[in-house]
This record gives C-alpha cells, sequence and structure tokens, in this order.
C-alpha cells in the first residue's frame, strides 16, 4: 500500500511565497485542510514529522502540479489517494481532511487505515 498525500498548492516559488504569507496573515482562511494538518507556518508540526520519520506506510507527498503531471488525473484537493496495482483510490477527501480537528487525528487515521489494508 502507497498513501499519496496531495496539498493544495503548487511548488513554483512565487505560489509557495503566496502561501506562506497566507498561512502567516490568515490562518484560518487558508485553502490547504492537509497543509494545516501537517505544517506550521513555517515548518513541519513535530509529531507529523516524528511519524513521517518513523511510520512503515509507504507515503509519497506531492503538490498539485507534481501530481496531475505523474498520474494524469484531478482531484478536488488537497486529498489522500491510495495507490494499489497501478489503481487509485481515494480514502480521504477535502471535506474529511477539513473535518480532522488535529495532526494526531490524521495520523490515527492513516494508521487505521493500513490496519485495515493489511487485513485484506
Amino acid at each position: 500500500m502507497k498513501l499519496i498525500l496531495v496539498y493544495n498548492a503548487n511548488s513554483d516559488f512565487f505560489s509557495s511565497s503566496l502561501d506562506f504569507i497566507h498561512k502567516i496573515v490568515s490562518p484560518k482562511t487558508y485553502k490547504c485542510e492537509l497543509c494545516a494538518l501537517t505544517h506550521g507556518s513555517f515548518k513541519e508540526k513535530p509529531e507529523w514529522k516524528n511519524f513521517v520519520d518513523q511510520t512503515a506506510i509507504k507515503l509519497v507527498f506531492h503538490h498539485i502540479g507534481d501530481f496531475e503531471e505523474r498520474y494524469r488525473t484531478s482531484y478536488d484537493y488537497p486529498v489522500v489517494v491510495m495507490e494499489d496495482d497501478d489503481q487509485l483510490k481515494v480514502v480521504f477527501n477535502k471535506t474529511q481532511l477539513g473535518q480532522m480537528k488535529s495532526t494526531n487525528e490524521l495520523i490515527h487515521a492513516i494508521e487505521s487505515l493500513a490496519e485495515v489494508s493489511t487485513k485484506n
């Protein structure tokens, strides 16, 4: 199982700069629910970084442009998809990510998903 986490952002310098400023000035209106769960204003949240560094779950991270170029598909971003046998399946959509209240809730949801996947 591989989980692909796609942020609602582009990776070019201009977009990254605007996103950075937006997160500082008006974090409640920032358009990427996934980024809000995994990053603070300046860097990855410590609990997220520890999870990513220590988990055996294969996690791949993309911005919109590189994801769409690689997979030739698009979604309502942000999104978390599972890739299995070259098939993509949405596991957490924008709404579901927006309903998560904390980084730990996202971590537990990913861990639960991995547990279910290994049982099948």
